[in-house]
């Protein structure tokens, strides 16, 4: 049976340039539990390495389906709507300010008033999922459910909020958990990337480390670094965490 037929999430990658990163993202995906998804480059004309690096990551493994898509060079939003047209699945995603020069909303490349999470429909339909988020960040699914959780990463609100997709026209949105508190005593961090496991057990960065959530929101724990987190991910097999920690990578041990 061909695997395309049955993807459920596509993650898209427009490129520029960004060959060493583009082999972290995918030891990254390689350490995925889930493996129901297909992974699209577009590379908007990269002069570097890029085509190489993902050759290589093609034939490596067979786990998900890689497909590597080159164009001239004509800005992010062009490689976007390329992958788009590419994608087999939904996409969604966030539009924080971090890819601009001052990372800020006063920016005068910004385009739109506000920062949002997208969705990508399968006929190519941009749809704005919410825009009340003020800065959204990380995102990922609760597991066999309609439920995207989205970290925002505003200093002033460092929140996640749960969105439950009911339908096309319907959703509800709640706070999941407020780092307000923390934030008063813990400087260093701020909502960020975050990882959800078989169980519905969450990993989140945020100020002063990583916080480990239920499903219901109820904070169980959380490990204190010294250093800003600013994502994290799970092995295959579920029992080790891995940690981008400022300039390094933390491993710990899961029971």
């Amino acid at each position: 049976m061909d695997i395309k037929n049955n993807i459920m999430i596509t993650v898209f990658t427009p490129t520029y340039n960004r060959a060493t990163l583009l082999l972290q993202l995918y030891e990254s995906l390689c350490r995925q539990s889930y493996s129901d998804f297909e992974w699209i480059i577009v590379d908007d004309g990269s002069t570097d390495d890029t085509r190489n690096v993902v050759e290589e990551c093609i034939k490596k493994q067979s786990k998900f389906p890689i497909q590597y898509i080159y164009k001239e060079n004509g800005g992010k939003h062009t490689a976007i709507n390329r992958g788009v047209k590419e994608a087999n699945g939904e996409l969604f995603f966030t539009d924080p300010p971090y890819g601009l020069k001052t990372q800020d909303d006063t920016d005068s490349l910004k385009e739109l008033p506000f920062n949002g999470v997208y969705r990508i429909k399968k006929n190519g339909e941009v749809d704005l999922v919410l825009n009340s988020i003020t800065r959204p960040n990380g995102l990922a699914f609760f597991p066999g459910t309609s439920k995207l959780l989205v970290a925002c990463s505003d200093p002033d609100q460092p929140d996640w909020h749960l969105i439950d997709m009911v339908s096309d026209s319907m959703m509800a949105v709640s706070l999941f958990y407020s780092a307000k508190e923390e934030r008063k005593t813990m400087k260093t961090g701020l909502p960020d990337g975050l990882k959800i496991n078989r169980q519905g057990v969450v990993f989140a960065s945020g100020p002063g480390g990583i916080y480990i959530f239920n499903k219901e929101g109820k904070k169980l724990g959380l490990l204190k670094l010294e250093a800003p987190a600013s994502n994290c991910a799970l092995s295959t097999d579920e029992k080790t965490l891995y940690i981008t920690n400022d300039m390094q990578v933390l491993r710990i041990k899961l029971k």
